[in-house]
């Protein structure tokens, strides 16, 4: 009895699901047959019988969208995006594994690009609830960050108090994430900056500074949040003594979080200058002495501030004359402050920021003195006992007399005096960079003093050794670099590069190669499944991206950004499974999405073959299309530092353009400068593994003209020829390219190729020389 009542269960349960599958088939067949009203109507009783069935969910939504686009039944399904959206979300909850989906990426995508039409509607006719209404859905089906930012906008578009709760809202459950550890979006940026406008406009300062607050905890030292807030600022110059009071503190804020640069230090002064103007009271402005302090710790970390904190100093004395007291108390502070100031100033080699403090600073003695005897006042400052450990001040003090009183007798005898106590110092000093840049620094700064240039070199020496023998390749490249540039002929400076070069292509090229297992791909063709790659491969790629750029003189601590490697991924799927390169696929293209196009556009791409082998392939640039070696220049564009990575078992996408997408995080102009740059060859100068000597070679600097250039090339004391690229622009910075037919050279020792390359921006020349190693 229990087997027959067991078999009867059985044949029920398949006689059910045969029904809802004839069902499921008519579903389909109603759609087909364009009876779209009774596909919904068959859907939705299907469903509450089964709601496993996906077909359901799927025509159904279909056939919202068809009911819209008939004239007669326009207005009846006029929210037919809304609903397909919540259709399709339920679908995909359902489909577990993605399957039902992969199989229907046509109809799929047609319901995505009907909400997105219907989204360019809302806009036209500023339906602005409709609109981020039908943004949430489709956020939630799809999302894209640029959509979720496009919605963010449309919320600060309007001032209606409901949109104001809805912001304030969504930024207290961010905050509430971010406490339980939760990733934040950088989109709702603007609504921070916006909120914060909001609420000083309306006298709520206490307020405005704790959403800066918020601000700055979640997002810390944001690009975009620091372009936001000068953006915000700057309409705010003239305003009210009360406002000004309150932006100033959101600046001091501000300042305190960002490196900001002179952008928000000039502000806090014109805010500053506009309580002076207007109230006349010096005793206001207490509180924000602390600006000495920022104004310290920026210019330490390489802010140039020109004339900005001059201009600072000038309000602070023009309104110490308002009060006796507060006058006596500015003085005393000028004489410490300035000395700091002129130290900054020639640390960052800002000439006519040094002559404004050493003015002011003599001004001020000139004053405390009653003394108008410049070179008098600048002698005593120097053998002052204050001073006698302050180098910098003293070089500085030295070089204005040499510059302007060059008959006074005493300047010898203090520089003589000088360069002694510094060789002394640093001879005892621990070898480190900081002491190494001190060194470097005098020697600079102090031109023509021999002593200083051999223990400049000596040091130099002993320091690269030891970064090379701690493997700190990234730093001994640097300083060799510099060093190189400095004493192009010293050879045991050239001598220690080459030993970088080798230690270094042991070390991180032949160890970063990334096969089949290593990369472990989990993705599939088939079904259309991006899948990811190991975290092992992605920390070998890096190393090898990190490598190239270094031996070629460049930055060298790239990151790999999460959201990029995404993006990266899905173009690297595209590629494989249709077989084929295209940086514009569309839907037409095997495992196509707009993810994946969007990492397509923006990226270097490979088929073939994968990770740190395709990259290896870019650097090389051989093939029939890249004779302007555009993948090369790139990787090697000097001040790129973020970039990201995606790979399957037979194609690799390298995001190498734009950052739109995430914070701009590339190098700073100031760091840029700090390696001093010229221009950029691979194969690279000086010296270069013989695996490197590839078919086609170039010269890269930033904006340069070589519509004139001329290319020569030397072997052995003899010309070889040389044959032009056609010269194009727009990849990475503008590059000259040339092959020479030197593969021959792979036979010899340690050959030795000389680079001429003339009529560069139409007058200047510049040589050079590869030594390729065999290592």
């Amino acid at each position: 009895m229990l087997r027959f009542s067991y078999i009867l269960i059985i044949f029920i349960d398949t006689q059910f699901s045969n029904f809802i599958q004839a069902q499921d088939s008519e579903i389909k067949t109603l759609y087909l047959t364009s009876k779209y009203q009774k596909c919904i109507s068959k859907s939705e009783a299907t469903l509450q019988k089964d709601s496993k069935f996906l077909d359901a969910y799927l025509y159904q939504a279909l056939s919202y969208i068809k009911l819209k686009e008939i004239p007669k039944y326009a207005v009846e399904y006029k929210a037919s995006s809304e609903k397909s959206l919540r259709l399709l979300k339920n679908l995909k909850k359902k489909d577990k594994d993605s399957s039902y989906q992969s199989a229907h990426t046509t109809e799929i995508q047609f319901i995505l690009e009907n909400a997105r039409k219907t989204i360019q509607e809302y806009r036209s006719k500023n339906k602005i609830f409709n609109l981020i209404s039908l943004y949430d859905l489709l956020l939630q089906v799809d999302y894209n960050p640029e959509e979720k930012f496009e919605k963010t906008k449309w919320m600060l578009s309007s001032d209606d108090k409901k949109e104001l709760t809805e912001i304030d809202t969504a930024i207290s459950q961010l905050y509430k994430k971010h406490c339980k550890g939760a990733k934040i979006d950088t989109c709702l940026i603007s609504s921070f900056v916006w909120l914060t406008d909001y609420l000083l406009k309306n006298g709520l300062s206490s307020k405005a500074v704790e959403t800066y607050n918020k601000a700055f905890e979640f997002f810390g030292k944001k690009n975009q949040l620091k372009i936001s807030l000068v953006q915000s600022f700057k309409t705010k110059r003239e305003t009210s003594l009360q406002l000004a009071d309150s932006i100033i503190e959101l600046i001091d804020l501000a300042i305190k979080v960002l490196d900001a640069g002179n952008d928000l230090v000039e502000l806090k002064c014109s805010f500053m200058d506009t309580i002076i103007r207007k109230s006349y009271n010096p005793h206001r402005y207490n509180y924000n002495n602390g600006v000495y302090e920022y104004g310290y710790y920026y210019g330490k970390n390489g802010v140039k501030y020109d004339t900005l904190i001059a201009k600072l100093l000038n309000i602070i004395k023009r309104a110490s004359f308002h009060s006796e007291s507060f006058h006596k108390q500015t003085e005393i502070e000028m004489d410490s402050i300035l000395i700091n100031y002129i130290e900054l100033s020639i640390l960052n080699n800002n000439d006519s920021a040094q002559k404004l403090y050493f003015k002011m600073f003599v001004d001020v003695k000139s004053r405390l003195q009653n003394n108008s005897n410049y070179a008098q006042i600048i002698s005593d400052a120097v053998g002052n006992k204050n001073c006698t450990k302050n180098f910098l001040f003293r070089a500085y003090a030295i070089k204005y007399l040499k510059a302007n009183y060059p008959k006074n007798n005493n300047i010898e005898k203090y520089l003589n005096e000088l360069v002694l106590q510094i060789i002394n110092e640093y001879n005892t000093a621990i070898c480190n960079y900081e002491t190494w840049q001190k060194i470097f620094f005098f020697n600079d700064f102090l031109q023509g003093n021999l002593k200083l240039k051999n223990h400049e070199i000596s040091y130099s020496k002993e320091f690269i050794s030891g970064l090379i023998h701690q493997k700190n390749y990234s730093l001994a490249i640097r300083i060799i670099n510099w060093e190189r540039k400095r004493y192009p002929e010293n050879k045991n400076i050239l001598e220690l590069k080459r030993q970088l070069v080798i230690a270094d292509y042991n070390e991180n090229y032949l160890t970063s190669n990334v096969n089949d297992e290593l990369l472990a791909w989990t993705g599939a063709y088939k079904k259309c499944i991006a899948g990811r790659i190991s975290d092992t491969a992605q920390i070998l790629f890096l190393k090898r991206l990190n490598y190239f750029r270094r031996l070629a003189g460049l930055p060298d601590d790239c990151i790999l950004s999460d959201t990029l490697n995404y993006y990266c991924q899905k173009a690297a799927l595209i590629m494989a499974a249709s077989d084929d390169l295209s940086h514009n696929p569309d839907g037409s293209w095997k495992c196509f999405s707009m993810d994946g196009q969007t990492g397509a556009s923006h990226s270097n791409l490979g088929l073939g073959y994968h990770s740190t082998s395709s990259l290896s392939g870019q650097i090389r640039d051989d093939g029939l299309f890249n004779t302007s070696v555009g993948h090369r220049r790139w990787i090697l564009l000097p001040n790129r530092r973020v970039f990201g990575h995606g790979s399957t078992d037979n194609s690799m996408s390298l995001w190498t353009l734009s950052t739109s997408f995430i914070d701009n995080q590339n190098y700073s102009d100031s760091l840029m400068s700090a390696y001093s740059i010229e221009y950029v060859t691979f194969p690279p100068a000086d010296y270069s593994p013989m695996e490197f000597n590839h078919y086609r070679w170039s010269f890269s600097m930033t904006e340069a003209d070589f519509s004139k250039a001329k290319v020569e090339v030397y072997y052995n004391g003899k010309a070889v020829n040389v044959r032009i690229e056609l010269i194009k622009q727009g990849y990475g910075l503008n590059s000259i390219v040339w092959t020479s037919g030197l593969t021959f050279i792979q036979n010899d020792k340690e050959p030795k190729v000389k680079v001429k390359i003339s009529n560069v921006d139409h007058n200047k020349n510049y040589e050079y020389t590869v030594t390729f190693l065999r290592i």
